[in-house]
Order: C-alpha cells, then sequence, then structure tokens
C-alpha cells in the first residue's frame, strides 16, 4: 500500500541524514495507515537516530502500547533505555524483544 512506500521513503531520507522529510514521510504514512503502530515506530527510531531521547520515548512507548507484540518496538525500546542509562529497563526491553521474536518464530513453524 502507499503507506509502506512513505515509510521506505521516510528511511530513504534518514539514512541521508535529512531528519525533517524522514519525518515527515512517517506523518504522511501514518496519515495512510491510521491505527497502526508501524509509523509511529519508525518516527521514535528516528528521533532515536537524532538524540532527542524525550520525544523517542514517546513515541516508541506509543507504537508498543499500539501493538504490544511487536519485537522490533521492544527491541528500540530497550535502545532507547540503554542510551538513557537504564540498564535495567534496556535488559527488560531486550529479553521481552527476544521472548516475541521466538514465540512468533515458533507460532510459524505450526
Amino acid at each position: 500500500s502507499s503507506a509502506e512506500c512513505w515509510i521506505g521513503f521516510g528511511c530513504s531520507f534518514a539514512v541521508c541524514d535529512e531528519s525533517d522529510q524522514a519525518l515527515a514521510s512517517f506523518r504522511a504514512a501514518q496519515n495512510k495507515y491510521a491505527g497502526s503502530h508501524v509509523p509511529l515506530l519508525y518516527m521514535g527510531m528516528e528521533y532515536l537516530r537524532t538524540n532527542h531521547l524525550s520525544l523517542a520515548g514517546h513515541f516508541l512507548t506509543s507504537a508498543q502500547k499500539t501493538d504490544a507484540s511487536d519485537p522490533l518496538c521492544c527491541n528500540e525500546l530497550g535502545v532507547w533505555s540503554y542510551r538513557r542509562g537504564d540498564m535495567e529497563d534496556a535488559a527488560f526491553w531486550f529479553l521481552k524483544a527476544l521472548r516475541l521474536h521466538v514465540e512468533a518464530e515458533l507460532s510459524a513453524l505450526t
């Protein structure tokens, strides 16, 4: 769908260090993909990349609350916690991401 295209477009801007354009693309994806956690996750990842930790936390937490089963959300929350120096919280999120990933892999085999 066009939402995935906007996410890809935003990622290409992010890799070129064009954060404003990346965020605008992710916002466009959010408009097209209302109710999805994916645009929120990518906005959080972009804010994390640019070291805006408070905004990163807001968007990553919102994404995780929208879809608690996505291991990537938990992994990024682990990175966010690590970057803030909260090692206990980081370990919690990394272990949760690993558990969710393993559970998804096992359910795909059955």
